[in-house]
């Protein structure tokens, strides 16, 4: 069994918390840390230094990222997974998107009518670039295998549980153990079997 930490800004609520479940169900101690809006100096804040065999961070999407920030997160997490912000996209929800962000939200192109969209592309081209000097491994949304082009979202900025299922589904690009998982079934079949041949 792992220790895992996974710690970062509301994607880490969302997708984290499904990514969570992935690792609990692997068979691992997960510990789940995040706070909405947290920029990256919130989150080095925010962060527990502790023995685990592995860190998850989201983070990148709220200010403007910083080598100085990076670095410091990486100094207490040595070698974790990064998984930046994800692209914006159009709306799908605009109810729920109002009901999280307010009225200001008047359409589904809403971030693009912003600098929102531009900035996810700015974070993530500095991040893809700056987390891999300081250790990390950097991981982009856009290749979680969602489809080109991505997926809209419900709210057009957070990747939503349903999403968050299909890109962690395979189980390679963040090394969970699905042998566990794999294991567990195996086992229930043949006590099903078992139980069969008993009635």
């Amino acid at each position: 069994m792992s220790k895992i930490l996974i710690i970062g800004d509301s994607q880490a609520q969302g997708a984290g918390s499904v990514l969570a479940d992935y690792y609990r169900n692997a068979g691992n101690e997960v510990e789940l840390v995040s706070k909405s809006g947290a920029s990256i100096e919130a989150i080095v804040k925010m962060a527990k230094p502790a023995n685990y065999d592995k860190v998850v961070i989201f983070a990148g999407g709220n200010g403007t990222p910083t080598v100085n920030a990076v670095q410091d997160l990486l100094d207490i997490y040595p070698g974790a997974d990064w998984i930046g912000p994800p692209p914006a996209t159009l709306i799908t929800d605009l109810g729920h998107a109002q009901a999280v962000f307010g009225g200001k939200v008047d359409g589904p192109a809403y971030w693009f009518q912003t600098s929102t969209a531009d900035d996810r592309e700015k974070a993530n081209n500095f991040l893809s670039a700056v987390v891999p000097q300081y250790g990390g491994k950097y991981h982009d949304w856009r290749k979680f295998g969602l489809g080109d082009p991505f997926p809209a979202q419900p709210d057009g900025i957070h990747i939503s549980k349903p999403t968050a299922k299909i890109a962690f589904s395979n189980g390679i690009p963040l090394g969970i153990n699905l042998g566990g998982i794999i294991a567990l079934a195996a086992l229930g079949i043949l006590a099903y079997k078992i139980w069969r041949g008993r009635k």
